[in-house]
């Protein structure tokens, strides 16, 4: 893969990897603070963080390609599998004190 090919499937991915928490959490800051504030502007902050998160998904996926996307849904699995494990290892740690001491 030649340089610019490599840099445009970069950005793409990153694309892809920030559009979901830029779209919902620019989403949920705009309704709290127009819920604190009474002000309409936030509600046009947030729906605008939203459309945005909506731009980069369609200028990553563009950008990425279909390989891209499915390097990202393992990525995801993975990511998500780890943290399967990670709460099964926490409560099975929870679960085995058995010193009676109640804490």
């Amino acid at each position: 893969m030649n340089r610019i090919r490599r840099i445009r499937y970069l950005t793409g991915l990153v694309l892809l990897i920030l559009n979901y928490p830029l779209g919902l959490g620019g989403l949920w800051i705009g309704g709290v603070l127009f819920l604190k504030t009474k002000a309409y502007f936030w509600i046009a902050v947030g729906s605008g963080c939203y459309l945005t998160s909506w731009v980069m998904l369609i200028a990553g996926f563009f950008l990425s390609g279909s390989h891209g996307v499915r390097e990202l849904k393992f990525f995801i699995r993975r990511t998500h599998k780890r943290l399967q494990l990670l709460h099964l290892r926490v409560n099975n740690e929870k679960s085995s004190d058995t010193t009676g001491t109640g804490l």
